[in-house]
């Protein structure tokens, strides 16, 4: 089944709200990601480490640093920099906006975690999103 196609003569209403998909297509690229931000999200009193997400989640620790650091500068975790320490994060997001979209995202997950991954997975890459919104630039410059 297709969300929005017709079934039966009938169209099937995305179950996911406009703010969490907005959220999505905008802040996350991966399912790694996704699973990294909610599990700060739900451990909020525990800062966690490039090391520490690696195990936790079974990632390669390198790719667990870059993922801690793109949800840093996407406004959605602080980060506390320990001269000769690696760096540790936790869930803080920027503003209420974004705090109030992790928590929607959070509480419709465990429901549609399917629908959610694949909404992930469906976005066009970031090359092919960047050189689409080039053509859209330069015809806004040209009139």
């Amino acid at each position: 089944m297709r969300i929005g196609a017709p079934e039966g003569g009938r169209v099937v209403a995305d179950p996911l709200p406009r703010e969490v998909k907005r959220f999505i297509n905008k802040h996350l690229h991966g399912f790694s990601q996704l699973e990294l931000l909610l599990h700060l999200h739900d451990n909020q009193s525990e800062p966690m480490t490039a090391a520490t997400a690696a195990r936790e989640l079974r990632l390669g620790e390198e790719q667990a640093a870059n993922l801690l650091h793109d949800l840093h500068t996407r406004g959605l975790l602080a980060t506390s920099d320990s001269e000769g320490r690696q760096a540790s994060y936790r869930y803080e997001p920027s503003t209420r906006e974004l705090a109030r979209q992790v928590d929607a995202l959070s509480e419709i997950y465990p429901t549609y975690r399917h629908r959610v991954v694949q909404l992930i997975f469906s976005k066009p890459p970031d090359s092919l999103t960047n050189f689409a919104q080039a053509f859209r630039l330069r015809k806004d410059e040209d009139g």
